[in-house]
């Protein structure tokens, strides 16, 4: 009876540990497709992304491989790792859409008409009622993504993705409008 595929990969992690170089090309061999394709599927089919991902979970599985413990199956501590470096580049990408929002938005947030008139300031004309209500909401109520998210009832990461979207949108409006002038 040959050894389960897991047991063969708690011995594989073992050598690996010890300094065994063919060990680590083994585990690799053998989990690298799964793994990609869980990344993959995570990141919408983006091969770059996915694949940036990927190279990112074995060099943490490198860097990390002495904390190891034999009770996990070693498929199952990859796929850990996999998780949280793709949740790592998912928070990543929010503060940069957050620098990037909070970036020149006085270009676009205070209509110079008199605020008193009901009509929309035309810097926001465009935008969705969400999109506007979080811009509105940000930057001239300075309120933090979480009071936006709540009272839209969306998540922090897709009231950050509405906003960086809408501030894009604006961006490209005045970039007509200054080709237009």
């Amino acid at each position: 009876m040959s050894p389960r595929p897991a047991d063969q990969d708690q011995e594989l992690m073992l050598r690996y540990q010890s300094g065994d170089a063919s060990a680590f090309e083994s585990i690799y061999s053998r989990h690298a497709g799964r793994v990609y394709g869980y990344l993959l599927k995570k990141t919408n089919g983006d091969r770059e992304q996915a694949s940036e991902l990927h190279q990112a979970v074995f060099l943490k599985f490198h860097q990390s491989r002495a904390s190891y413990r034999s009770e996990y199956p070693v498929l199952q501590w990859l796929f850990v790792i996999a998780r949280s470096v793709f949740l790592d580049q998912i928070r990543k990408n929010s503060r940069e859409v957050d620098s990037v929002g909070d970036e020149g938005i006085e270009n676009f947030a205070t209509p110079e008409e008199d605020p008193s008139q009901d009509s929309e300031p035309p810097s926001l004309e465009g935008l969705t009622n969400d999109q506007r209500e979080a811009v509105e909401a940000r930057y001239l109520r300075d309120e933090s993504f979480s009071e936006i998210a709540r009272r839209l009832g969306k998540t922090e990461v897709s009231v950050r993705k509405m906003i960086s979207r809408a501030i894009q949108k604006l961006r490209s409006k005045k970039g007509v409008a200054d080709e237009n002038a």
